[in-house]
């Protein structure tokens, strides 16, 4: 049994791409990030992402959820950044550690995850994103 088109664009999205494959600003790349952020922060939390992306500045992040479509998701994650009260640049991951372990107040904790709106929101946005963009998805491998 062969999958859908797409499907097979939604599973090369998911399987193959990397935000370090495109260019600041690409909009695949505000895809990549997005789909990074989803899976992070779905499994360990928005903390959890930011110290395993210490790579991105995290207005990047924002940016790029904001890009794609996922507002709620976007507004989410930048209470906590609001609430860090400090820039969260790119780093490396023990100064991203350091960083958050003296600016996360407890309570922020109530905040450390993808509410259900925000996973509904950025799971519909990124799939508008790939449907969107098919034909480069399909061309995966």
């Amino acid at each position: 049994m062969t999958d859908t088109p797409s499907v097979e664009a939604w599973n090369n999205f998911v399987m193959n791409i990397e935000p370090s494959n495109f260019e600041a600003g690409s909009g695949y790349r505000a895809g990549a990030i997005a789909n990074l952020y989803m899976g992070l922060a779905t499994n360990g939390g928005i903390n959890s992402f930011l110290t395993c992306s210490h790579e991105f500045d995290a207005r990047e992040v924002l940016e790029a959820l904001i890009s794609v479509g996922a507002l709620t998701a976007a507004k989410e994650f930048n209470l906590v950044l609001r609430g860090l009260k400090v820039p969260v640049p790119a780093s490396s991951q023990e100064a991203r550690w350091n960083l958050l372990e003296q600016h996360w107040p407890s309570s922020l904790d109530n905040y450390d995850v993808l509410t259900e709106q925000a996973y509904s929101d950025l799971q519909q946005a990124l799939e508008q994103h790939v449907k969107s963009n098919e034909a480069f998805y399909l061309s995966l491998k």
